[in-house]
């Protein structure tokens, strides 16, 4: 079992598991997080506006993995990520943890794998502070498959097929919309700096 925060994951697999990192830049002007925008060439979510991260490594701790995959994609030392701080777990789009960070990125000069990313976008913290996300809401419904053993459920039937709210954030900046989980981690960041 893993714990992180309020959020308990049981029974997973490493195969499932995901680190972020939101890499931040401080400027005498103030604080700029960097996203990137993934290479059309990459079979999901190519051309999305996101943070660094990926796919835990078997038995790798999450802030490892999360820096691991920001000297990857960023091409950056270790020693340039600074001060890093969890932010809450999130459920990724296939269901597993996916386990965000944010953490200063120092001497940082514009680098970044082309086999990963087109291109970085550098955005103020002020700014993001000051335009509110569009939300939408999705309602989400579980339909179990024919056979299924509503018998073994002792009442429970109403609560674990109940329609979910799922809120969905829009960020609209000069580069691009930023959305899904990188939104949602977003708005974290945004509420805890």
């Amino acid at each position: 079992m893993m714990k992180k925060g309020n959020t308990v994951f049981h029974g997973l697999n490493d195969d499932n598991k995901y680190a972020v990192l939101v890499p931040v830049l401080v400027k005498p002007e103030g604080k700029f997080l960097l996203f990137e925008k993934r290479s059309a060439s990459l079979k999901t979510h190519p051309g999305e506006l996101c943070f660094p991260g990926g796919r835990l490594n078997p038995g790798e701790d999450p802030l490892h993995g999360a820096i691991r995959e920001m000297m990857e994609e960023m091409m950056v030392k270790e020693r340039q990520i600074k001060k890093p701080v969890a932010l809450p777990p999130q459920i990724g789009p296939d269901g597993g943890p996916v386990f965000p960070f944010y953490a200063e990125l120092s001497k940082y000069e514009n680098t970044f794998s082309s086999l990963e990313v087109e291109k970085v976008l550098c955005l103020p913290v002020n700014t993001l502070l000051k335009t509110p996300p569009l939300t939408h809401e999705v309602i989400l419904t579980s339909e179990p498959e024919p056979g299924f053993p509503y018998d073994l459920l002792q009442g429970e039937k109403d609560r674990l097929f109940a329609k979910k709210h799922m809120t969905y954030y829009f960020y609209r900046t000069a580069g691009g919309t930023i959305w899904g989980l990188t939104a949602r981690i977003l708005k974290d960041y945004l509420e805890a700096d």
